[in-house]
């Protein structure tokens, strides 16, 4: 893929809106069908990192944009998508993920507050159970009750953490 330079100058331009030091990547094939990932950083342009020397948020990031932006497939499910992402960049996540979601239809699970605040409350969908353990569906965009803490500029992140969305 990276030696399409369009795509190369692409996924470079995306993941400097997260990781601004990244100065490039390069992606080699294995002959057993594997693949080793180097990041050339801004502060050492000369030296690359193998993907085992970086960061678990930056190759989660990488990873993540591969999929929104360069996979083919149109329907996208990602567990906890927060996770080893500093917290001052799921804003930018997040906005990564609804301007792909403009393609695509993309799922994500989570548990994280910050990924609450930054989606739209008409896309936020809560599996519940019941007291006798079967699972369904709330929408809080629709729930008349949350509405009024809304209205009194009480954010939705919030009500997740204090549990009122329980």
């Amino acid at each position: 893929m990276l030696k399409i330079e369009k795509k190369s100058r692409k996924l470079i331009g995306l993941l400097n809106t997260c990781m601004p030091f990244i100065e490039n990547i390069n992606v080699e094939s294995q002959l057993d069908k594997s693949i080793i990932i180097n990041v050339y950083e801004r502060y050492n342009n000369k030296i690359s990192l193998p993907a085992t020397f970086v960061s678990d948020g930056t190759i989660e990031i990488l990873a993540l944009i591969y999929i929104l932006y360069f996979e083919k497939r149109k329907i996208i499910a990602i567990e906890e998508v927060e996770k080893n992402i500093h917290p001052s960049l799921i804003a930018r996540v997040m906005e990564l993920i609804k301007d792909s979601s403009i393609a695509k239809q993309i799922m994500i699970t989570t548990h994280s507050p910050e990924i609450i605040k930054n989606a739209d409350i008409k896309n936020i969908i809560l599996i519940k159970r019941d007291s006798e353990g079967n699972s369904f569906i709330v929408r809080p965009s629709t729930a008349k009750d949350l509405q009024i803490f809304l209205q009194q500029n009480i954010g939705i992140s919030e009500l997740f953490t204090d549990g009122f969305l329980n």
